[in-house]
């Protein structure tokens, strides 16, 4: 099974594989790595891991993972594979984890807590977005993480864009977002591709 890893500035091959407890050859094998000692920032790579993190509820196995701290919280998003036929529903699952030690408290300014994106390709325009067209209650709303607190989001996509259009064959980077002030706009990717 893999997981994919979004390299972040100053992470090296060295301190990725550390964290996921893997060697440096294994990734360098699976993602084609000529020369372990460059890796370019926000390129994505795949990471081998033996099992699936136990904290992740799930109905069947899960074989596509992102992962990334922000502010405290370790962000888990996920797809129920990696390869989708044309027309097939693709599910996604975000978990928000407290890591620390302390509570967090974020502020939401609608009853929206959570926002799925999906481009086309690496950075292609946003073609379908979660939250397009749904109604949310305006109000403002602060929740607070206890240490080891986690919460969890899913919805599906359907492979059509936001104006009902099937989309084509090919690579799908869909994107994880927590629209609370203190971390809106920082997203977590996963890859996919449709045949």
């Amino acid at each position: 099974m893999f997981i994919t890893h979004e390299v972040q500035p100053g992470e090296t091959l060295e301190t990725i594989a550390r964290h996921y407890s893997v060697s440096v050859p294994e990734i360098t094998e699976i993602n084609e790595i000529s020369n372990p000692q460059v890796i370019r920032t926000r390129v994505i790579i795949r990471i081998p891991v033996p099992i699936i993190p136990p904290t992740i509820p799930s109905p069947r196995p899960i074989q596509n993972i992102s992962s990334r701290v922000i502010n405290g919280i370790l962000y888990i998003f996920s797809t129920d594979r990696m390869f989708y036929f044309r027309g097939q529903s693709v599910r996604l699952l975000l978990v928000k984890i407290n890591i620390t030690s302390r509570p967090i408290t974020l502020t939401y300014n609608t009853s929206q807590r959570f926002d799925f994106f999906v481009r086309r390709g690496l950075s292609g325009p946003i073609i379908w977005q979660w939250s397009e067209d749904r109604v949310f209650t305006q109000v403002v709303q602060r929740i607070t993480l206890q240490p080891g607190e986690s919460q969890i989001f899913r919805a599906t996509w359907n492979q059509e864009t936001n104006e009902g259009r099937q989309v084509t064959p090919g690579v799908y980077r869909i994107l994880a977002e927590n629209v609370a002030r203190e971390l809106r706009g920082r997203r977590i990717p996963v890859l996919i591709r449709i045949r």
